[in-house]
């Protein structure tokens, strides 16, 4: 008579549900019980899964030693056989190809099991030392705080299996608090190592968080942390805007400027690129052009060692107008204010010779010169350069407009690395826009990539010994 497969039971009856030999009706031979499978480097992580999901099987006793093999005439070695074949299947199928070859003879659960381990376990101070390593040079870098510290995290609970914390083994507990002190330790070597691998835009939290005494748990560590991140995030999807007045500015900053709402008009915006200072644009600087009649500059007035080509233009004769009705005792006819203007302009310089450091020796075009004064701190001028990959600004007043990105390092020549949470645009003029300028307040002046600018724009540069030509290439 043939046997209904659906009469078939994989354990006897009379077996109680809480024995390690009573197999349930659902359970499958073919079943994967940890992934990924073990390979020639991931036995501890591997072994680690596999005893979690073999103990919620109830079964970690026949790989552990706890149940030893039944004589042949014993009542359980049917169970017992059921049981352990079911577990050498699931070992099997979690492991790869290659090792299951190695253990496909082997008869028990007990024995696979020991051979792996003999196998794969060995070298474990090689592991920990490896473990140091990573964990001691471990940095953020371009990952989120979550991935950062996730990572970080399966390196110190690895390292925290090799090396666990001691336990009293007295058959009176220790109350001198030894262990706890130790365990205080460890958890604050965590905290630290998390905090000193964070990327520097998190300087003000970490200080923050190492103030605090005692230090908190790293949960609450991770979680302050995070919402400085968010906070970082929630910023970097807006686009700032400075507000210039030229023509030929506004038609390329105009989808920019349609963001914002139509109330806040009234707000003047306006901010000049030259000074540095609100409500006013460069076309009517009065630090580039020179001061109206009558006018009376507030503080100390100072002086700096500028080289500039750019002069002022005469104002419209009905801008004069206004301005001789405003001051009844000050006024200027069109022919006085030009003298005016050909008294300040300077005169031609001569020749200067190159200098050897490239640092001196800035060639300019409306916004690019010929300098050599030495020991100008924060110069306008912008260096034009052959070796660097980005455009690079220390000033937000230079942007058009610019949003937060994602850190980016940046190599000096000398091997330091600084890193840029800005990126926006510059526009000159409608012909010469910079895209991408990357913003670094350390940077003590503006340089303009002549790679990255020959890529985003079709143009080529010709160098003199004091000029350099920017030429547009034919379409």
């Amino acid at each position: 008579m043939p046997i209904n497969s659906s009469t078939i039971e994989l354990s006897d009856p009379t077996i109680p549900i809480s024995s390690p030999y009573y197999l349930y009706p659902n359970e499958n031979p073919s079943l994967i019980l940890v992934s990924p499978a073990l390979n020639s480097s991931n036995y501890h992580s591997w072994s680690r899964a596999m005893r979690l999901a073999l103990l919620s099987k109830n079964k970690l006793q026949f790989v552990d030693g706890s149940i030893t093999v039944p004589s042949d005439t014993d009542s359980l070695y049917p169970a017992w056989e059921r049981c352990n074949t079911m577990v050498i299947s699931w070992l099997n199928h979690s492991i790869s190809s290659f090792i299951f070859s190695s253990v496909l003879w082997v008869n028990t659960a007990f024995d696979i099991w020991n051979d792996l381990r003999e196998r794969f376990s060995q070298g474990d101070v090689y592991r920990i030392s490896d473990l140091q390593d990573e964990i001691s040079s471990f940095k953020q870098d371009d990952r989120s705080v979550t991935d950062y510290f996730t990572e970080l995290k399966i390196f110190w609970d690895e390292l925290l299996h090799f090396r666990p914390l001691p336990r009293c083994s007295c058959n009176t507990p220790c109350s001198c608090g030894v262990l706890t002190t130790i365990k205080r330790y460890h958890d604050d070597d965590y905290v630290i190592r998390f905090l000193k691998g964070l990327n520097d835009k998190f300087t003000g939290a970490r200080s923050q968080i190492m103030l605090l005494d005692p230090l908190p748990s790293i949960n609450k560590a991770f979680s302050m942390v995070i919402q400085q991140e968010r906070q970082f995030n929630t910023g970097s999807s807006k686009v700032f805007v400075n507000n210039l007045s030229s023509s030929d500015n506004t038609s390329s900053v105009n989808a920019v400027t349609k963001r914002f709402d139509a109330s806040s008009s009234t707000v003047d915006k306006r901010w000049c690129i030259f000074c540095q200072r609100p409500r006013h644009t460069i076309e009517t600087c009065f630090r580039k052009n020179g001061y109206n009649n009558g006018y009376r500059a507030k503080g100390q007035a100072r002086v700096n060692n500028v080289y500039s080509d750019d002069v002022a233009e005469p104002p419209p004769t009905s801008t004069l107008s206004d301005s001789s009705s405003n001051n009844s005792g000050f006024t200027l006819t069109q022919e006085q204010y030009s003298q005016l203007l050909a008294l300040l302009k300077p005169s031609p310089s001569p020749s200067i010779p190159s200098s050897t450091s490239l640092t001196n020796n800035v060639i300019r075009d409306s916004h690019f010169t010929l300098a050599t004064t030495e020991g100008i701190s924060l110069t306008p001028f912008w260096i034009i350069d052959t070796g660097a990959t980005d455009h690079i600004t220390y000033s937000l007043s230079s942007f058009a407009s610019y949003k937060h990105i994602k850190p980016i390092l940046v190599t000096l020549p000398n091997g330091t690395k600084l890193e840029a949470c800005i990126s926006g645009t510059v526009i000159f003029h409608e012909h010469l826009c910079l895209h991408d300028v990357l913003y670094i307040p350390a940077f003590t002046f503006h340089l303009l990539s002549v790679t990255k600018l020959t890529t985003t724009l079709p143009c080529c540069f010709t160098f003199h010994s004091n000029v350099c030509k920017i030429q547009a290439l034919p379409s």
